[in-house]
């Protein structure tokens, strides 16, 4: 049960009741009625849940010098554009700010942090993180304008669908990131992307995202839908130490017509490059373990001399018997000379 007692408080810039829970909590009698500025007395230092949903306050300032706790979904679909809290948050629940209008936030690892804190809004240009934390699931998801996250080196963790759809973010580092969540990151405006081989990502990380260019650096696995349907996709590198490419990670990325795979390649999955790579560039000399559906019969392999297999999954390979100094035409099939000092490698490869 739920006990409402007014507080003695009227704020001259919202013409809103407050009252407040059985457990201390600030809540709006009306939400409907708030609107503006609420300033929250001293002695209250928490915001109950709902306290202010679908409210049209804009801006709460607290006078505690406490941390103070905000509720789930507390302001959820308000205009909120400012909230003041000199002692800094104990926790702020799940939806909390969820399409709200704030544009900057602050975040520490002293606060407990709820999921989808932040989701929907639009107004979020900015975000500064102050020391070691793990971002939760969906905190910024389908925030479109957050372009800026000051202190990304103290992210350690994303969970799944942290940053999904925020298309403003064109760039991130995961030099210091353990883990990445499935969906992080799809729908995202990443472009140009260096993975960490120590980072363990979880399916759909990049999924329908805007990322053009994929440095692997030395990572050993690409998972499932890892890169799927990213249309922009044209470029990859560091691929030499990929053991297992599971099922569907490359499938739609319609701009990549070719991949280069090397030795130690273990296994690919299913529909790897369903709706991708058209030519496959294989520098190892053992067939890879492969689902009956991993290839489409129309990829062309091309294989140096010592390749010890007809096929490759079950396409059969071309042996192109290029030198290192040449290179492969790939529309007639034949090798030409690579030009000045250019090499070729092992001649598996259409460029120098």
């Amino acid at each position: 049960m739920m006990f409402l007692i007014p507080l003695l408080f009227v704020s001259s810039l919202a013409d809103c009741s407050l009252f407040i829970d059985y457990s201390g909590c600030v809540k709006a009698e009306v939400t409907s009625k708030c609107s503006g500025a609420v300033i929250i007395p001293k002695e209250y230092t928490c915001i109950a849940d709902y306290g202010f949903t679908n409210s049209q306050i804009s801006q709460v300032t607290f006078q505690s010098n406490s941390a103070v706790t905000i509720g789930s979904s507390a302001f959820q679909q308000a205009p909120l554009r400012t909230i003041t809290a000199p002692g800094g948050y104990a926790s702020i629940g799940s939806y909390s700010f969820d399409s709200t209008f704030l544009s900057t936030f602050t975040l520490t690892s002293s606060t407990n942090y709820g999921i989808n804190v932040f989701i929907n809004c639009k107004s979020l240009v900015s975000v500064i993180i102050k020391d070691d934390m793990t971002i939760p699931k969906q905190m910024f998801a389908g925030c479109s304008k957050l372009n800026m996250i000051q202190g990304q080196n103290y992210i350690t963790d994303i969970a799944s669908g942290a940053f999904n759809g925020c298309t403003a973010l064109t760039q991130f580092s995961f030099d210091n990131i353990k883990s990445v969540g499935s969906y992080a990151f799809a729908l995202s405006g990443l472009h140009k992307i260096t993975l960490n081989p120590t980072t363990k990502f979880g399916e759909n990380a990049f999924e329908e995202s805007k990322v053009a260019s994929v440095n692997f650096n030395g990572a050993d696995k690409v998972v499932p839908y890892m890169l799927r349907d990213t249309t922009q996709l044209s470029i990859l590198s560091g691929l030499e130490s990929i053991k297992y490419i599971q099922q569907h990670a490359f499938e739609g990325c319609s701009k990549l017509s070719s991949i280069h795979l090397y030795e130690g390649l273990s296994t690919l999955g299913e529909e790897v490059f369903s709706g991708s790579v058209k030519t496959i560039f294989y520098h190892g000399t053992t067939k890879p373990k492969c689902d009956e559906n991993a290839l489409s019969n129309k990829v062309v392999v091309y294989v140096s001399d010592n390749y010890m297999s007809t096929s490759f999954c079950t396409v059969t390979v071309t042996k192109a018997h290029c030198s290192n100094k040449e290179k492969i035409n790939t529309t007639s099939g034949k090798c030409e000379p690579c030009s000045g000092t250019g090499s070729g490698n092992d001649g598996v490869t259409d460029s120098c």
